[in-house]
């Protein structure tokens, strides 16, 4: 069970590492240009199975569109959280809109939490009676289908 999560900028890639297809970002780089992909394990095939946006955004996969005219959203996209403050003047709330649009035309599964009147960032934000690390670990649980015991 793989989650990736992130904050501002980490959120913007999270996204990207959740939808991107499996030949995204594959041959810009070769190990004699970057000698530490030697130890990575290109074969291994790894599932994204939930993502945490944290104040981010869809915008490296619309950069990707842009370039290849290919459009990465799907149904079968892993679970997606979005936390955005509505006041966000770094990432415009709007962000959080278009990428909870690209699900919604997609058929994919995704929660918007708003925190209204927020700004970027708010890890101590209480949202729907719960802390951040709670509506996380929450949604988490829910959309993996896991059970605690």
């Amino acid at each position: 069970y793989v989650t990736v999560a992130g904050g501002s900028a980490g959120a913007y890639l999270a996204v990207m590492v959740g939808v991107s297809d499996k030949g995204d970002f594959f041959d810009e780089l070769d190990a004699p240009s970057d000698p530490a992909l030697g130890s990575t394990n290109p074969d291994e095939i790894v599932e994204v199975d939930t993502v945490l946006d944290f104040w981010g955004g869809p915008a490296h996969l619309e950069m990707l569109t842009l370039i290849d005219g290919k459009n990465r959203f799907d149904a079968n996209d892993p679970s997606l959280m979005i936390v955005h403050g509505t006041e966000d003047p770094v990432v415009a709330y709007k962000s959080a809109e278009t990428l909870a649009k690209y699900y919604d035309i997609a058929g994919a599964g995704y929660e918007l939490h708003p925190i209204v009147g927020g700004g970027h960032g708010g890890w101590n934000k209480i949202i729907d009676g719960k802390s951040l690390v709670e509506l996380s670990f929450d949604f988490v649980l829910e959309t993996q289908k896991l059970a605690l015991s």
